[in-house]
């Protein structure tokens, strides 16, 4: 039976799966949290009703209905049943569904389910500037999301995603008065109504008592601001709604009331505070605005509102300067780009203000908050008259680089506030060379404290000396293999074969991983810069690095750079023991030392196995030829590697006859020819003249493309090293954070049959069969359990635990500290990381990885789509047909309509170029009918290009 067949199946009376509008109804009240003790629950409902009650006027006037017999009641319920037809939406609700689905690319994986979510719990919902408070009726199945249904204030049902709820108080009413509401559009009994009714009450009286703490806080909020503002009028700062309310009502409880009065004053003041566009639930965090950036919110504020003035002189240069850039950038396309100064100013200081505000204007956010830029915004542009169609933020970035203040090669989505990532060339940057001045001073003079003699090592000690030299397993002559990309940066780890004479039918594997955590002690400076960093960002124009790059060429090595140079090299070894049938039989985790290292690429050993090298496909041309078969390993260290891929066939044949698939989609990666790209500050009063573009490659990496050949033989080692590590630690009651995902979600247990049926030799199925079945990946999550990993196929009460990327994962490296405390204090129950620690830093880590993981993906569309567009401007001979000119989309989603847009739209993949996009203008006369999985020919409307880049298309 299906995971999603599991969940559905349990509904209430009747057990049937019951459908509305649709909708496949979840029916939450059966899956019950842990039972709560009648007097706990009086307890529980005493305290709601002391928190709703605490601020409410006296005689009880919290609200008046109409002076009549049940007023109150029939005045709720005629606002219940003012929606009650289904069609009828409030202008609020259109508001807040426009474009809901439309802001990103990319769908971010369902989260895990949350157990604070129950019906009955009362919630805050934003999206779009627009506010509505409600509780929890269930969920609903819709479009492949398990999708929130609540009754709001105004006594509409409203449906909505769970990052759209910013503040909850659970059990406002209990769970099955909640349930007895329904979650159809109307309410269809008297059951249904009055019970909605109730639940509306509590809405109201909650609102009111919340009011009541603002204006009681009243004056004190306003203080809020210059009190937690930096002091460097430049800088922003961060703070949660916990630490504000400590500020502004230290000698006042900070219960629900208050910390949500704080919220809501903190969220209707963009001017000053931006909430946490990724996790602001879970985090609660603002970032302070900078005192520069508002002091330009309100000069041009009042400038825009001026008839005549510095703004319209402002705009008349402005559109002389785009015209003479837009022809520069047309004569120019062909060449290599170049950067040259302008002798003389072309705008004035007040000019620069205008400027550097549109810079600020630039946001990477949930319009969870109104925007506090965008209506002078759109003045500006409309003043200059350069530009058509919809004022955005792409419209704010092609009006930058039309200005010449921003390079035509500025990647804009590296630049994120939540990102941190030092804008600096490495020459120049003075964090950099902060970090080489105390791996300096370290060389110079290592430091005389050791752990080892009970004293504190200080936040710049490195450890003096190998804190595992007495356990470490010298693995000798023993040959270790370390493949990777020819032009790879970071090389974590090497593999090892060794045979056992006596079990011809075993063998054993060893993946060696690199050491950093052997002179790194997690109190170091450069450790706390990791967390923060949570992982090496590979970008297409620069890589930043998590560890420093001064501490990585004299202190930290990739594996096998000491060893060539013939020194033994200091590894955590990972060895499994696999049998005939591809069963791990036995392991083991060492400290090790390595020797014998070769080193050698993807292709190489390919090429040594007797197969050609996966080349991913070059769909506009510019294909390199194919690399010269070089085998770089002599006789014996091919019979090794033969011995390797014949082991890892046979875990990979297991693997791939257990009831599990992958899925996935073909991406696009273009290659930049110059890297690292830098993009110089540019000085508003005279931006330069760019000339040129960079040469850009445009790639399209399959599906298939790591499930292959050597890619493949190294990703199952690295895998079964991750199992491993979660056996070893598990024997032990060593906790380690393990990630873990759950069975994909479908609609029916045929639906899911059909999927596994249809997978292929490398246990992929179809992309379009995958959208028909309305295929629902859950996203993954980290847990202390040895949990399920089904996408892996790691069975519960086995686990993964990621311990095979230290160089370039801060949490591998967590990993790699308890593991060595475990191996050198065998016999202690102490760990180095207690598990509620674990605990806390996995909630961080998941939250830190969604922000990075959607950053990179908006990265690489942005660059492939810069490289789409400047094609379409001025096309080049391809080496085959013109890939724009015959385009193929699948429907990932079915048609909704975009209200603001008065438009029906679709998700569509494009597989040709790798790429998610939307279809737009459905509702036109003759637009066939799009079904979800379904192929149909499309071609490009519009290349919107910004922190959230957009494909537009049409039929």
């Amino acid at each position: 039976m299906s995971l999603s067949s599991k969940l559905i199946s349990r509904v209430s009376s009747g057990r049937k799966r019951s459908t509305h509008l649709g909708f496949l109804q979840r029916d939450l009240s059966s899956l019950r949290p842990r039972d709560i003790l009648p007097e706990h629950l009086k307890s529980l409902d005493k305290l709601t009703h002391s928190l709703v009650n605490k601020h409410a006027p006296p005689h009880g006037k919290i609200w008046s209905p109409t002076p009549s017999l049940r007023g109150e009641e029939k005045a709720l319920a005629n606002t219940i049943q003012k929606y009650g037809d289904g069609h009828i939406l409030s202008a609020e609700q259109v508001a807040f569904a426009a474009e809901a689905d439309f802001g990103d690319l990319h769908d971010d994986p369902p989260e895990p389910r949350d157990l604070n979510l129950w019906p009955g719990t009362f919630v805050e919902v934003r999206r779009n500037a627009i506010v509505t408070h409600g509780i929890i009726l269930g969920e609903i199945f819709h479009e492949a999301q398990w999708k929130i249904v609540s009754l709001s204030s105004s006594g509409e049902i409203w449906t909505h995603m769970r990052e759209d709820i910013m503040f909850e108080l659970p059990s406002i009413v209990p769970q099955d008065l909640a349930s007895r509401c329904g979650v159809q559009t109307y309410g269809e009994s008297k059951v249904q109504v009055n019970a909605r009714v109730e639940l509306l009450r509590r809405i109201r009286q909650l609102e009111l008592a919340t009011a009541e703490v603002q204006h009681e806080l009243g004056r004190t909020l306003v203080t809020l601001y210059p009190k937690v503002r930096s002091s460097n009028p430049d800088e922003w700062k961060q703070i949660t709604v916990t630490e504000a309310a400590t500020i502004i009502a230290p000698d006042v409880p900070h219960d629900f009331l208050t910390r949500f009065a704080i919220h809501k004053y903190m969220m209707n003041s963009p001017n000053h505070f931006v909430a946490d566009s990724v996790a602001y639930r879970t985090s609660h965090r603002f970032r302070v605005r900078p005192k520069s950036h508002l002091d330009r919110l309100e000069k041009v504020f009042t400038l825009a509102h001026q008839r005549s003035g510095p703004m319209q002189a402002f705009a008349i240069k402005a559109r002389e300067l785009i015209d003479e850039n837009r022809q520069r950038a047309e004569d120019s396309r062909a060449e290599p780009h170049s950067e040259r100064p302008r002798a003389q100013n072309v705008f004035t200081p007040e000019d620069a203000i205008i400027i550097n505000f549109l810079q600020d204007a630039m946001r990477a956010a949930r319009f969870i908050q109104q925007d506090p830029y965008m209506v002078i915004v759109v003045k500006i542009i409309k003043a200059i008259d350069r530009f058509n169609g919809k004022v955005d933020d792409s419209a704010v970035f092609q009006l930058l680089t039309d200005l010449g203040v921003m390079a035509p090669w500025q990647d804009v989505v590296s630049t994120m506030k939540d990102l941190a990532l030092d804008q600096e060339p490495e020459e120049s940057s003075s964090i950099v060379a902060a970090q080489n001045a105390i791996v300096e001073k370290a060389q110079a003079k290592p430091a005389t404290k050791s752990i080892v003699n009970g004293e504190v090592l200080g936040p710049e000690d490195f450890y003096t000396h190998d804190l595992l030299e007495s356990v470490r397993h010298d693995f000798g002559n023993l040959p270790v293999y370390v493949i990777d990309d020819a032009n790879a940066e970071e090389l974590d780890d090497g593999i090892s074969i060794e045979k056992i004479p006596s079990e011809p039918d075993c063998t054993w594997i060893h993946a060696h991983i690199a050491d950093p955590t052997a002179v790194l002690p997690p109190t170091h400076v450069f450790a706390h810069q990791a967390r923060e960093m949570v992982t090496t960002a590979y970008y297409l124009h620069r890589t930043w690095p998590m560890l420093p790059q001064s501490m990585m060429r004299t202190m930290i090595h990739s594996v096998g750079e000491l060893a060539t140079a013939g020194k033994p090299e200091r590894v955590l070894s990972f060895s499994f023991k696999v049998d005939g049938t591809g069963d791990i039989v036995d392991y083991n985790v060492r400290a090790g030392i390595i020797r014998n290292v070769h080193r050698t690429t993807y292709d190489a050993v390919d090429y040594s196995l007797g197969r050609t090298p996966f080349q991913v496909i070059y769909p506009f041309g510019g294909q390199p030829p194919p690399p010269l078969p070089v085998v770089n390993l002599n006789e014996q260290h091919q019979a090794n590697l033969h011995t390797l891929q014949e082991t890892i066939n046979r875990l990979v044949k297991r693997t791939l006859q257990l009831p599990i698939f992958t899925h996935g989609k073909s991406a696009a990666k273009t290659i930049i020819s110059q890297k690292p790209l830098y993009s110089n500050p540019v000085n508003p009063l005279k931006p330069p003249m760019f000339r040129g573009f960079p040469s850009l490659t445009y790639t399209v990496i399959p599906i298939t493309y790591f499930s292959q050949g050597a890619r493949l033989l190294v990703t199952q080692c690295m895998t079964a090293a991750s199992r491993v590590a979660s056996r070893w630690a598990l024997d032990r009651g060593v906790p380690l954070l393990r990630r873990t995902s759950s069975q994909p979600l479908t609609l029916s247990d045929n639906d899911f049959a059909d999927l596994l049926a249809s997978k292929d030799q490398y246990g992929t199925v179809p992309l379009a069969m995958a959208f028909e079945k309305a295929l629902t990946t859950p996203a993954a999550s980290y847990t202390l359990e040895p949990a399920l990993h089904w996408a892996l196929g790691i069975p519960e009460g086995e686990g993964y635990c990621r311990v095979t990327s230290p160089l370039r994962r801060y949490s591998d490296m967590i990993a790699h500290w308890q593991i060595k405390h475990a191996l050198l204090h065998p016999t202690s129950s102490s760990p180095l990381f207690s598990s509620e620690w674990l605990e806390k830093y996995g909630r961080d880590l998941i939250l830190q990885e969604k922000i990075r993981k959607r950053a990179e993906k908006n990265h690489t569309d942005f660059w492939a789509l810069q490289f789409i567009r400047r094609w379409i401007q001025n096309p080049a001979q391809p080496d085959g047909p013109d890939p724009l000119a015959s385009l193929v989309g699948y429907a990932s989603s079915p048609p909704a309509n975009n209200y603001v847009q008065n438009d029906v739209q679709a998700k569509f993949f494009l597989p040709e170029l790798g790429l998610n996009a939307f279809l737009t203008g459905l509702r036109n006369p003759g637009v066939p009918l799009i079904t979800v999985g379904e192929a149909h020919k499309v071609r490009i409307k519009e290349i919107r290009l910004s922190t959230k880049p957009q494909l537009m298309l049409t039929v």
